[in-house]
C-alpha cells in the first residue's frame, strides 16, 4: 500500500483544501500565541483553553488535508458555520458589533462556505 499525499483534483477540492489549510494555520497561530502568553499570564486557565482550541483546529485542518474525505470536509464546514453563528449570537447578546468582530465573523463564514460548497455539490 502506497502512502501518497492527496492533492485536490477539482476546483471544489482546492476550495475545501484551502479552508482546511487555513484552519491548520490558524491552529498553529493560536497555539504559538498561547505559549507566548504562558510566561507572564497569571490566568493559566485561559492559556490552557487556548491550547485546547488550537489543538482542535490543527487536528481538524490536518485531518481533512491528509484524509481528503467528503465527510471530513462536511465536519469542517459545519464547525466553521457554528463558529460564525456563535459569533453572531455573541454580538447580539453583548450588543457589540465592531469592525473586528464583524471581520472574524466574515472569515468564519467564508471558511465554512468553502468546504460546504464542495461537499454539497455547488462547486465541482
Amino acid at each position: 500500500m502506497d502512502l501518497v499525499f492527496p492533492w485536490p483534483a477539482s476546483p471544489g477540492g482546492w476550495l475545501a483544501f484551502l479552508s482546511a489549510a487555513l484552519t491548520a494555520v490558524i491552529g498553529v497561530a493560536v497555539l504559538v500565541s498561547a505559549r507566548n502568553q504562558e510566561r507572564g499570564d497569571p490566568l493559566s486557565i485561559l492559556v490552557h483553553s487556548r491550547s485546547l482550541l488550537a489543538s482542535f483546529l490543527l487536528a481538524n485542518g490536518l485531518g481533512c488535508i491528509l484524509l481528503d474525505q467528503p465527510l471530513g470536509y462536511l465536519v469542517l464546514g459545519a464547525a466553521w458555520s457554528l463558529a460564525a453563528l456563535a459569533r453572531l449570537i455573541a454580538m447580539a447578546v453583548y450588543r457589540r458589533a465592531g469592525a473586528g468582530e464583524l471581520a472574524v465573523t466574515v472569515v468564519a463564514a467564508a471558511l465554512a462556505a468553502l468546504p460546504l460548497a464542495h461537499v454539497l455539490g455547488y462547486v465541482q
